[in-house]
């Protein structure tokens, strides 16, 4: 399935991977940013940005965009992000 390919692919970078590591225990959610990138945003407060030039950035951006034309993965509490569960 393309959601599952998509949270794969983005779990290949180390910072992705290492920022779900140290969130575990946490809800992440998954954000458009004004200024073309995307961040993860965990229910600790920790954050990470993906830069509009990277590769993973465009992923980030395909799964969230897909999330919101299938109706998946949304939730109340952020009505402008997707939850990301890996």
């Amino acid at each position: 399935e393309l959601e599952q390919k998509l949270k794969a692919d983005l779990l290949k970078d180390p910072l992705t991977a290492n920022f779900f590591q140290q969130n575990q225990s946490n809800q992440i959610f998954l954000e458009k940013r004004a200024d073309g990138s995307v961040q993860f945003v965990s229910s600790s407060g920790q954050s990470l940005i993906l830069e509009k030039s990277s590769i993973h950035c465009s992923k980030a951006i395909q799964l969230f965009d897909f999330c919101h034309d299938n109706q998946v993965n949304l939730t109340v509490l952020r009505p402008n992000a997707v939850t990301f569960n890996s």
